[in-house]
């Protein structure tokens, strides 16, 4: 089984808060140590070098990976801002590793896969999962996730979020062992005797008609339908401002129902094209969607209940959780109602998150993984022998 300990702490000073979880973390132990950790913190002033040597210096054997958030999602205390959140994990039966890709921008595939084998080569079983926590402003032209499904496998699943920094878009950091980067992507992988589920469900829902697409390059669309990208948004509102970044594109690759969203956030005002955060397939047709408050929170609970549901007959004992940063703005003071459905029925099941700038996962385990805008994604994790209780319901 998975043994689980998590902490959050909000405290003025960071010194404070990080003693703070660690140790409310060590009474949950029970005196067990944990095998790998992993760290949120929207606190951008911290040093986050001091906090890494704090935590690796009370468990100087345990590997720990992190980055900086928008936020900071736990079953304890729901939403939190200006905080600081750890999880620890100790298993008999799985297995962990983790290792970082460095200058992810520069050398993206080739940083990933050697952090994909050193990960591999300290596991002691074949990977299940891994879990994924990129810099959020420095990958915005690189294919993720063609490239995670390249080096570690099309059907494996790869789950995980892009840090964040407090949306001051200024800079990111990552976490791996005692050392914060940036440009670059911890990674974390799971082994042994593991049970997963997925969801993956967008909140801007789509409408009207489908359009297609004449020219796009990478995270760069230059006309649809016969016309400039701003010619097209011109033509659908009436003018181009700031708010046409509340309709993001749904994207469907060709032969496939599902869509996934990309959000507009720059124009060229001399080509008329625009670029997206994250790239495009070869050949997709798109629709507008539109982020509306009940559709953001209705699209957490789809989430939440298929993954309950995936796993009836085996009782989760961890959730990961990925919501982005847009639906904080959208959701506003409703923010903890993201949660609410995991908070109310699964009230025994820990999970832990962040805000972050961009999301990953497949919308089922053994699809290939995608890169996601405005959307939730997540994963239940259950050791292969955890049985649920009868008298805990879903």
């Amino acid at each position: 089984m998975l043994k689980v300990a998590m902490a959050v702490s909000d405290d003025i000073d960071v010194e404070v808060a990080v003693a703070n979880v660690l140790s409310e973390c060590s009474d949950q132990m029970d005196g067990k140590l944990p095998q790998v950790g992993i760290l949120f913190t929207s606190c951008m002033d911290a040093d986050f070098k001091a906090m890494l040597a704090r935590i690796t210096a009370h468990y100087p054997d345990m590997e720990l990976i992190g980055c900086t958030t928008s936020g900071e999602v736990t079953s304890t205390q729901g939403f939190s801002e200006d905080s600081v959140a750890l999880l620890l994990l100790s298993s008999d039966t799985v297995h962990f590793a983790t290792s970082v890709a460095r200058d992810i921008s520069k050398t993206p595939e080739i940083s990933i896969q050697k952090a994909f084998e050193e990960c591999k080569a300290k596991l002691a079983s074949d990977p299940v999962c891994a879990i994924v926590l990129p810099d959020g402003l420095t990958i915005g032209s690189i294919p993720l996730d063609r490239l995670l499904c390249s080096v570690m496998g099309e059907s494996f699943p790869v789950f995980g979020g892009l840090a964040a920094d407090q949306f001051n878009l200024v800079q990111t950091f990552q976490f791996c062992g005692g050392e914060a980067y940036s440009d670059a992507m911890p990674v974390l992988l799971f082994g042994g005797d593991l049970t997963i589920s997925a969801g993956v469900f967008p909140g801007p829902v789509p409408f009207g008609p489908f359009h297609e697409i004449d020219s796009s390059e990478s995270n760069i669309i230059h006309s649809i339908d016969g016309k400039t990208v701003k010619e097209f948004y011109i033509e659908e509102f009436g003018e181009l401002n700031a708010a046409y970044s509340n309709f993001p594109l749904a994207v469907y690759p060709e032969h496939d129902d599902n869509y996934f969203l990309r959000s507009p956030f720059q124009v060229d005002e001399d080509t008329g094209s625009m670029a997206f955060l994250g790239t495009f397939p070869e050949k997709f047709r798109v629709r507008l969607s539109q982020a509306l408050r009940e559709d953001i929170r209705r699209s957490a609970e789809k989430a939440n209940k298929k993954l309950l549901s995936d796993l009836r007959e085996q009782a989760p004992e961890l959730i990961l959780i990925f919501p982005c940063t847009s639906r904080r703005h959208v959701l506003g003071s409703e923010t903890d109602k993201d949660f609410a459905l995991l908070r109310s029925s699964a009230k025994h099941v820990p999970f832990f998150g962040f805000y972050c700038y961009g999301e990953i996962g497949p919308f089922s385990v053994g699809l290939p993984t995608l890169f996601h805008n405005e959307t939730v994604t997540s994963v239940a994790l259950s050791s292969k022998a955890h049985k649920i209780d009868d008298k805990k319901t879903f």
